[in-house]
């Protein structure tokens, strides 16, 4: 069984925790996925909006740290299933410092999200309205030209437009769910969806009850939304986003080890897909 999944919180949570990124208290711990031929797995640093700064930036450096020294433990493990991939929840990390996207490049992000739920110097996110301010256009430009793939996840209706106008890649929606079927504000509606499918993106759908359909188990609505996205010409555009450790989840899909009743190579080759025509920031 193969997986690949374009988000989750286990990083920061395990790093918040004093914890191990290997197990513990956590739903997507490299021990969960042994069970697993092939894994890849997105684990974000993800700030909240109220940090801002020097406070930011130094705040990545210490989850890097963590990860690097995760990392290795388990290359020293000998486990050779899992693929992790780096990624940013969160522009406020870049300290509104463009200079910094080299430092996220140097220490191998692969994807970062512009905002989270608030404004921030990138621009406007899900729960505050606006676009992207200049800085934000200059690090989609800048994140483009280094390899980073641009994460549309939290970005208000606005800045989403704004993307749309100033991207000249595919970008990505690494965990969401489609707003016709659970009319959430973090839910993509059908313009947005048709927008990443004709530039060749691709959607993450999230485990998060909240973002899926009304009355259905939580394995059942991340198959509706699935289904909904192919209806709209996005058969090589869905994936799987869960959102581990970032929001509350069911029961039945709380954790790495549930997922195999949603695991299907169309998903895992379409992200992996994704990932290799577009990430060129190699460490």
């Amino acid at each position: 069984m193969q997986y690949f999944d374009l988000h989750c919180d286990t990083l920061t949570k395990a790093c918040r925790l004093g914890g191990s990124l290997y197990g513990g208290k956590i739903a997507a711990g490299i021990g969960d996925g042994q069970y697993l031929e092939k894994w890849q797995q997105c684990y974000a640093i993800w700030l909240d909006d109220s940090i801002h700064g020097e406070a930011a930036f130094s705040s990545f450096l210490r989850y890097v740290r963590f990860y690097r020294s995760e990392i290795s433990r388990m290359n020293s493990m000998g486990i050779s299933n899992l693929t992790p991939h780096l990624t940013v929840e969160n522009g406020v990390s870049l300290a509104a410092d463009i200079r910094n996207m080299e430092e996220f490049c140097k220490n191998s992000v692969e994807m970062i999200g512009l905002t989270w739920n608030g404004a921030n110097e990138l621009g406007g996110g899900a729960d505050e309205p606006g676009g992207l301010t200049p800085f934000g256009v200059e690090v989609v430009k800048e994140a483009e030209r280094l390899g980073i793939i641009v994460d549309a996840a939290h970005l208000s209706e606005e800045a989403f437009r704004d993307l749309c106008r100033v991207a000249k890649k595919p970008f990505a929606v690494s965990h969401c769910g489609c707003y016709d079927l659970r009319r959430h504000r973090r839910n993509l509606k059908k313009w947005q969806i048709r927008e990443v499918i004709d530039r060749g993106g691709v959607i993450g759908i999230c485990f998060y009850p909240a973002f899926l359909p009304k009355r259905r188990s939580a394995i059942e609505g991340v198959k509706d939304c699935l289904d909904y996205i192919v209806s709209l010409g996005g058969e090589k555009n869905i994936a799987l986003g869960s959102d581990f450790d970032g929001a509350k989840m069911s029961r039945e899909l709380s954790g790495l080890r549930d997922i195999r009743f949603l695991a299907d190579d169309r998903l895992y080759r379409n992200a992996e897909a994704f990932f290799v025509a577009n990430y060129r920031c190699r460490p």
